[in-house]
């Protein structure tokens, strides 16, 4: 029996109709806002601070904030990457956009990390090395780097070399577009007082990673040069195995064990002993090393012999370099110079060796995060010209 009138049920199921329209409105408001803020391009936050000149650190103190009071420890990369605010969250992206990494996690860990981990063999730590060896020249080349990367390099160089070793570190801003950063890195340099052995220049155009590097080679004074990217962290006891071998044969050149920075947490990874080859489209690779190379202790402080190196960190004699002609300044901006020098190195009687015992880290980003100028692909070119110049007869396989 209907106790109840016909339009009263009639209007109790409108009201119903209308609450389920109106809970659904909101509920897809409430994703597209959300939709909204996840997706909200990087250059949307112009205004959002990319660096800090203080130690990021040094910042979280001050701040008294309830997430960071009981995360000070340098070494704790658990959370360094939480995005708490939209500024975070602009940080990041615009990190992965503009350097091919995590720039919200390399900002929170500032300028220098106290400790890394010794990925190197036992038997490396009990290796006395002489106090007679040569000075080196650090070069660095950069271009649009990320202040907190450059300056952890910087640091890390300087306080991890003994000082006698250590003549000089060269900055080379490769013309970099970002905004202030020059500005930005030359005030640190003064701020930290290290205008002594850190010398800032700045090329008149944009000139690629090799001709910087010439560019860099050529105003060096110290008796090795020694480049390395701008997104590096140098381990202990990391010069003087290079320096020893170049001091006993000035033809070789020597190149450390490249360790891993991941581009996402910057945790610090140790990488197995290998070689470099290439292919056959001219392009740079890891091989293995021969089966049998490491049997004993002693076979994994020894140095490795190598057709080639992967380029961007080695040492070289200054003069030495300069007697087999540098880089190939035809090279334009980046690729193929590190079989090019290879090459060059092997057939001017000189040899390749990696050392097992010079540890470097090194980000190695999600993407190159620039191009040529004109959008050129300069690893093929710089690779044909390569094949051209050292390859003779040899080049119609590549």
């Amino acid at each position: 029996m209907n106790y109840f009138p016909k339009n009263l049920l009639e209007m109790n199921g409108y009201k119903f109709f209308l609450f389920g329209c109106l809970f659904t409105s909101l509920t897809w408001s409430l994703s597209l806002y959300m939709y909204w803020k996840l997706n909200t391009r990087p250059h949307n936050y112009s205004h959002v601070q990319q660096f800090r000149k203080e130690n990021t650190f040094e910042y979280v103190k001050k701040q008294k904030s309830k997430y960071f009071k009981n995360h000070m420890d340098k070494n704790d990369l658990n959370d360094l990457g939480i995005i708490k605010t939209e500024d975070d969250m602009a940080i990041r992206d615009k990190g992965y956009k503009d350097h091919g990494f995590n720039a919200l996690v390399s900002l929170r860990l500032g300028n220098y990390r106290d400790a890394l981990p010794d990925t190197r063999h036992k038997l490396c730590s009990t290796i006395k090395y002489d106090q007679n060896l040569p000075n080196a020249s650090i070069i660095i080349c950069f271009y649009n780097e990320h202040p907190q990367a450059l300056f952890r390099t910087i640091q890390s160089v300087i306080r991890r070399t003994p000082n006698k070793l250590l003549h000089e570190v060269i900055l080379i801003n490769d013309f970099s577009d970002s905004e202030n950063l020059h500005q930005v890195i030359d005030q640190y340099i003064k701020d930290e007082k290290l205008q002594g052995i850190v010398h800032l220049k700045k090329t008149n155009k944009r000139e690629g990673l090799i001709r910087a590097r010439l560019f860099g080679a050529n105003l060096a004074t110290g008796q090795v040069l020694i480049f390395l990217d701008s997104h590096v962290e140098v381990n202990t006891d990391w010069i003087q195995p290079l320096l020893t071998r170049v001091r006993d044969n000035r033809t070789h050149i020597i190149a450390p064990i490249i360790d891993i920075i991941q581009p996402d947490t910057f945790d610090y990874k140790s990488s197995p002993l290998v070689r470099g080859g290439f292919n056959w489209g001219l392009h740079f690779k890891w091989d293995s090393l021969p089966k049998g190379t490491l049997v004993t202790d002693t076979d994994f402080v020894k140095p490795i012999k190598t057709p080639t190196i992967a380029g961007g960190l080695f040492a070289v004699n200054r003069e030495y370099f300069n007697e087999i002609g540098q880089y190939d300044s035809g090279m334009n901006i980046w690729g193929g110079e590190n079989l090019e020098l290879s090459f060059r190195v092997w057939m001017c009687g000189g040899s390749l060796y990696i050392e097992p015992c010079s540890r470097v880290g090194h980000v190695f980003r999600q993407h190159r995060p620039y191009s040529a100028p004109n959008h050129e692909d300069t690893m093929a070119r710089n690779s044909l010209r390569l094949a051209n110049v050292w390859m003779d007869n040899f080049k119609v396989r590549y």
